[in-house]
């Protein structure tokens, strides 16, 4: 089988996957609620008594939609002749991944802010329910009060989603893309549009795009997708803590807009600089390993 039809099966697996994954959804949900329960109105309405039936839930859902395609791709075809899914020894990226994070957060914040701008001038309404309905469900997940609300947000949205996705996006599709003939920086910005879009959050379309190729570059310079992972793990706690005691994903650093841009493009012009010294320290030749 050619190359680009292994990356059209993995695209079929991953259709499969997403009702593997809304399948696993659903039962974990009928495991967790009493009995009786009308499911439909957890997923639809959700309330705070929800929270944690939610976490669970959508973490099936994640194993489904991410992790089934991979696994049988690699059951199909082999490692040798499918995904190098490597989780290479500790190096300088490991580290590194989370201060280029925090210096580049400014930078995505600027595109957040131009995303909403946009919106607004496109006058774009289909997406509103959509984006009500996400924003809902997110800030129900972010907000742990119970000793057991914390474990189950740390591992339904910190851990979970840092693996599984990396997994799908980085160390599946990212070198699907390359083995087809792709670009390595094509490669890195065709799953960071993919990755961004799947998750169906219109006014952060360009941050998680932005955060997709960050993440994708990591793991192709590192050579390891464990560089990827912590990185998204970071991220993905950092906007937990921020939730948490801001209720915000933005830094709120001064009321003065221009104020707030200047020092996001100045902690973005420190984290290319911190990037460059750890490209220049070391860096894997290509992301695809040989085998």
């Amino acid at each position: 089988m050619t190359e680009r039809s292994k990356l059209f099966m993995f695209a079929a697996l991953t259709m499969f996957g997403m009702g593997v994954g809304s399948a696993l959804m659903y039962l974990i949900a009928q495991g967790l609620l009493p009995a009786g329960a009308d499911i439909e109105r957890v997923f639809s309405t959700p309330s705070a008594s929800d929270q944690n039936v939610l976490k669970w839930a959508n973490t099936g859902m994640l194993i489904g939609f991410f992790l089934f395609p991979v696994l049988v791709f690699r059951l199909m075809f082999g490692q040798s002749n499918a995904l190098p899914l490597r989780w290479q020894k500790s190096s300088h990226w490991w580290w590194l991944a989370p201060f280029i994070l925090i210096f580049l957060s400014g930078m995505a914040d600027i595109l957040g802010a131009f995303n909403t701008w946009l919106m607004e001038q496109l006058q774009w309404r289909s997406a509103d329910e959509m984006q009500t309905n996400a924003d809902h469900l997110q800030k129900l997940m972010l907000s742990p009060e119970t000793p057991w609300d914390w474990f189950s947000t740390i591992v339904a949205v910190v851990i979970a989603p840092a693996i599984l996705e990396e997994l799908f996006f980085r160390g599946a599709l990212q070198n699907l893309f390359t083995r087809v003939g792709t670009s390595n920086g094509s490669a890195i910005w065709a799953s960071a549009l993919i990755f961004s879009a799947l998750h169906l959050q219109f006014e952060g379309f360009l941050p998680r795009l932005f955060l997709g190729v960050i993440l994708g570059y990591l793991y192709h310079w590192s050579g390891s997708l464990t560089t990827a992972v912590i990185a998204h793990a970071f991220n993905n706690a950092l906007a937990l803590m921020m939730f948490t005691y801001f209720e915000s994903f933005e830094w709120e650093i001064s009321e003065n807009r221009w104020v707030e841009l200047l020092i996001g493009f100045g902690m973005g012009f420190i984290g290319i600089a911190i990037t460059q010294w750890a490209y220049r320290r070391g860096h894997a030749p290509s992301s695809r390993q040989q085998e």
